[in-house]
């Protein structure tokens, strides 16, 4: 750990607390973001030091940074030196690349389910019609159809910038 200042720890903290309460980030109001935020002043720490500087709880900061690391966020390795766990963030680009692929996955794995829907609503037409039900359920369903395929799009322009990274040598 590389030791800083009481003024530098002040300064990183007041732009740690922005950009937790920037309103991109603020729709989570998670420990993440804060956790997260760390990385940007110290590209590898370990879990004590996140706590210390987050003074979020041990638990709380374990189970943040194993998510942080599920989503591909951030590297978590172990120190063959001192066999100390760190946790560590090359790039935050590469990291928010990782981030959103993981999200559009999420939200694609959903497209087979809303076929299957759509089919069933076609096949259930007439019993939904003389319930009054169809018109309503049909419209959601291809509401939400139609904002998977901006979704899945994404996924591609997301794929397609990551496979540009991995190119260069950056991933």
């Amino acid at each position: 750990m590389v030791e800083t200042s009481d003024k530098v720890k002040k300064i990183e903290e007041e732009i740690s607390n922005f950009l937790y309460n920037w309103s991109f980030l603020q729709r989570t109001r998670a420990p993440s973001p804060a956790i997260l935020n760390q990385f940007i002043f110290n590209p590898v720490l370990t879990q004590s030091e996140i706590r210390e500087r987050s003074n979020f709880s041990i638990a709380k900061v374990y189970k943040e940074l194993n998510g942080l690391v599920n989503m591909k966020l951030i590297k978590k390795e172990r120190n063959s030196f001192s066999n100390e766990v760190l946790y560590s963030m090359e790039r935050i680009d590469i990291a928010l690349v990782n981030y959103m692929v993981g999200n559009a996955e999420k939200l694609i794995d959903w497209i087979p389910k809303f076929k299957e829907m759509k089919h069933l609503l076609r096949k259930n037409k007439s019993k939904l019609e003389y319930l009054n039900g169809y018109g309503e359920i049909a419209k959601w369903t291809n509401f939400f159809s139609n904002i998977l395929k901006f979704y899945e799009l994404s996924y591609q322009i997301l794929m397609n910038i990551k496979e540009e990274l991995e190119q260069k040598g950056t991933f």
